[in-house]
């Protein structure tokens, strides 16, 4: 088992390449493409101030933007959660890859919708648009079942540290029931439902 002071972000000689590297050995997958996101965010802020397109009443590339920082803090955070399942190998190698193939595809996905200057989400009014969307939802929910098995090894894995322990536990549990919600989302609301019903006899 890792004790704090070896997966905590800075490393013994208090440098950040130190801490890189221990994420690196921690899971390369998740590492390498939350640097990745990173470096993607940086002309996804650039187009927010240089492209003067909106979308839904938005700069067209904040979107991009902002799943580009989310995805990054959440892959390297999860590399960093990977310090302490030592004994998981397996969990850590497929979890791992798969959430960085998904993060990849999703956000390419985003960016290339912005810049065909529409949405990404809840978008079927072309067969090209629904397609995106479907394997958008398709690969975020693969990715968030096999983050289940994250959960089933931090429950059953010993920490020195009891609080971490818990904290780890409970904030890995809570994020995949919130995750678990998204299906929710693509549900239509009473008041949209209303006006579908509405439409054909406003068109009579």
């Amino acid at each position: 088992m890792y004790s704090l002071s070896r997966a905590m972000p800075l490393a013994a000689d208090g440098t950040m390449t130190a801490f890189v590297g221990r994420l690196w050995r921690n899971s390369p997958p998740l590492t390498g493409v939350g640097i990745l996101m990173l470096a993607v965010a940086i002309p996804s802020l650039i187009g927010v101030f240089a492209d003067p397109r909106a979308i839904t009443g938005a700069p067209a590339w904040l979107k991009p933007f902002k799943f580009a920082i989310s995805t990054a803090i959440y892959g390297l955070t999860l590399a960093w959660v990977f310090g302490w399942l030592t004994d998981w190998p397996r969990t850590r190698r497929i979890v791992g890859w798969t959430t960085a193939i998904v993060f990849v595809l999703e956000v390419a996905i985003i960016d290339v919708q912005a810049w065909r200057g529409t949405t990404s989400h809840f978008n079927v009014s072309t067969p090209l648009d629904r397609t995106l969307f479907m394997v958008m939802g398709s690969a975020i929910m693969v990715q968030t079942v096999v983050s289940i098995t994250v959960a089933v090894a931090l429950w059953r894995q010993r920490f020195a540290d009891r609080p971490l322990g818990w904290a780890l536990r409970f904030g890995m549990t809570l994020t995949i029931l919130g995750a678990l919600t998204g299906p929710l989302m693509t549900r239509p609301t009473a008041n949209q439902l209303a006006r579908a019903g509405a439409a054909p006899s406003r068109r009579a």
